[in-house]
C-alpha cells in the first residue's frame, strides 16, 4: 500500500473506532483524555475544499518553506470542551526525511495552531508513524516529535500496517 493509502486507513479507522483513538493517545501527551474525546472530522471537512478531512493541511511558514501535515487531526474533550489537534508523520517501508524535515515538524505544528485560529485549538502533538526499521534507523530524527509510534502497533488495529518485509 502507499502512504497516502495507509494514511487514509489510519485517519478510516480514527473516525470508526474509539479503541483505537484511545490507543493513539495513549502514546501521546494527551493519554489522560483517553475515552472522553470526539474526533471533529466533520467540521475539518467542512473548512474547504478538501476530498478528505485529514489530508492537505498545506501551510507556508515564516521562512517561506512551504510543509504540510500528512494527517491532520482535530479533537475535543467531550467533558471540558478543550480541543487539541494531532500533527501525524507517516513514513512507510522505504521511505526518508527530506531535507530539514524532521528538524521543522514542530515549528510547522505551532505555526498551523496559529493560523488556523477558527479551529480553536490551543495544543497539538506531533506524532510518527513508521516500522520499527525505520525508527531504529532514524532515532535523532525521531526523537524531535512527540512520539513515535510503530506501525506494528498500528497493524492489531489496521492489519495493512503489517511491514512486509522482515
Amino acid at each position: 500500500m502507499t502512504e497516502d493509502q495507509l494514511s487514509r486507513r489510519f485517519a478510516q479507522e480514527i473516525v470508526a473506532s474509539p479503541s483505537f483513538v484511545d490507543w493513539v493517545l495513549g502514546a501521546t501527551k494527551f493519554a489522560a483524555y483517553k475515552s472522553r474525546v470526539r474526533v471533529l472530522h466533520a467540521e475539518q471537512l467542512s473548512r474547504g475544499p478538501r476530498k478528505e478531512w485529514w489530508r492537505h493541511w498545506w501551510l507556508k511558514m515564516p521562512d517561506g518553506e512551504e510543509r504540510e501535515t500528512d494527517i491532520f487531526i482535530l479533537l475535543e474533550a467531550t467533558d471540558t470542551g478543550k480541543r487539541f489537534a494531532l500533527n501525524i508523520e507517516n513514513k512507510p517501508e522505504g521511505a526518508s526525511f527530506q531535507e530539514g524535515q524532521a528538524e521543522s515538524y514542530g515549528k510547522m505544528a505551532a505555526c498551523m495552531m496559529a493560523k488556523y485560529t477558527d479551529l480553536n485549538y490551543d495544543d497539538c502533538e506531533t506524532i510518527l508513524i513508521a516500522p520499527r526499521e525505520f525508527a531504529s534507523a532514524n532515532k535523532e530524527k525521531c526523537k524531535l516529535f512527540g512520539c513515535c509510534i510503530p506501525y506494528e502497533g498500528i497493524a492489531v488495529f489496521i492489519p495493512e500496517f503489517r511491514p512486509r518485509r522482515r
